[in-house]
């Protein structure tokens, strides 16, 4: 395959930049990322979620490391949202959504959820962020002993709160997600 031509990466460049500014605007300086409306405002309506969370930190450590930004604060705030607001300190692993104090608003328990964490964590540890090693071997352990399913060769899809009962259900995206995230972390 051949290079971009100087054109084509300039074009991609400007236009990766302007992803990364849009996505500046998810910063909840209380804690956190929120919801984007079409205009780059966070909207309030919606609650915090644990995946926007890990996909932002994905998001400001690949601008990082495409040296488009210096975004170790924005990564930092991330982590300190899923640490503080998301990690369920009694039973392990991450609530899906919480009210932006830390309360969940769903008590399930999520392959989905975890795997977009284990891809945060494993940005972040590359990024030699502080916390990331510890965000990375909490989701990694859970994930072993709760979503990964040997039976059926995939990861099971659902949780309660205290991981005593699982969903049946063996869904396709959080596998889909679950091949992203391993293999992030298998780099």
């Amino acid at each position: 395959m051949n290079e971009l031509d100087a054109t084509h990466k300039e074009f991609l460049l400007r236009e990766a930049q302007s992803l990364l500014d849009f996505a500046r605007g998810s910063v909840i300086e209380s804690g956190g990322f929120g919801y984007l409306d079409s205009e780059g405002k966070v909207d309030p309506s919606k609650p915090l979620e644990s995946y926007v969370q890990a996909r932002m930190i994905q998001v400001f450590g690949v601008g990082h490391k495409l040296g488009l930004a210096s975004s170790e604060k924005l990564i930092e705030h991330g982590l300190n949202s899923l640490t503080g607001y998301f990690q369920d300190k009694e039973n392990g692993g991450f609530y899906k959504s919480t009210d932006g104090k830390g309360m969940p608003l769903n008590q399930r328990k999520n392959a989905y959820d975890h795997m977009f964490v284990l891809l945060a964590a494993t940005t972040a540890m590359d990024l030699g962020m502080k916390g990331a090693d510890q965000l990375f071997s909490h989701v990694d352990s859970i994930i072993d002993q709760y979503f990964w399913d040997s039976q059926f060769k995939m990861m099971s899809n659902e949780w309660n709160q205290d991981f005593s009962e699982q969903d049946s259900y063996r869904g396709i995206n959080e596998n889909m997600h679950a091949v992203e995230a391993l293999l992030a972390a298998f780099d």
